[in-house]
């Protein structure tokens, strides 16, 4: 009898094969949809660049990531089929950093393919550490809760309120975007 382990291992190795891969290496990857004045000229320009700790963190299946550049630049990032699992986007690219007690706060946003925040870290900014680190370990649990055009609001954190209100506006405004103009030109195939 087959244990679920070695079945599991069995219907993978199946998909995989399906997808294009080949016994013994990994699959030549598929290019993902494409749609003419959306992707970057090169598969990365450098504009955003994958994280790519955190994408095998949060999707454990991707193999490939592309830039596009259309509405802002941001990552799809793909499975061994060439099927969306979600995106990476900046604030900055996004037009969604805001200011702190100290200055800008970017961020940067994982994203399923609803636009439903999975993490987000903040970037190089002049906050101050401690005050930075409160908001962040507050704000991590609570926004991964935020749905792009629900009516709840985040509430910033006491002791660090200018910081994480930065931190709020930039997260829930790149899940805002990319629900009103990315995600809706991805399922069309655009």
């Amino acid at each position: 009898m087959l244990s679920i382990k070695r079945l599991l291992l069995l219907v993978g190795t199946a998909v995989y094969l399906r997808c294009g891969g080949t016994a013994g290496n990994k699959p030549a990857l598929p290019a993902p949809p494409t749609s003419p004045g959306t992707e970057s000229a090169t598969a990365h320009s450098k504009l955003v660049a994958p994280d790519l700790p955190t994408i095998d963190r949060l999707f454990p299946g991707a193999v490939q990531t592309k830039e596009f550049t259309d509405p802002f630049p941001y990552l799809g990032i793909y499975d061994s089929c060439g099927i969306l699992l979600g995106f990476q986007a900046e604030s900055n690219h996004a037009g969604t950093t805001e200011s702190g007690f100290s200055g800008p706060v970017p961020v940067r946003v994982f994203l399923d393919t609803l636009a439903r925040v999975l993490s987000f870290q903040v970037l190089a900014n002049d906050e101050t550490p401690a005050y930075l680190r409160l908001a962040c370990d507050s704000l991590a649990g609570r926004l991964t809760h935020y749905r792009p055009g629900g009516k709840g609001n985040v509430d910033a954190v006491s002791l660090a309120t200018l910081s994480s209100r930065a931190i709020i506006a930039g997260v829930t405004g790149i899940a805002d975007r990319i629900a009103k103009e990315v995600v809706p030109a991805r399922l069309k195939g655009d």
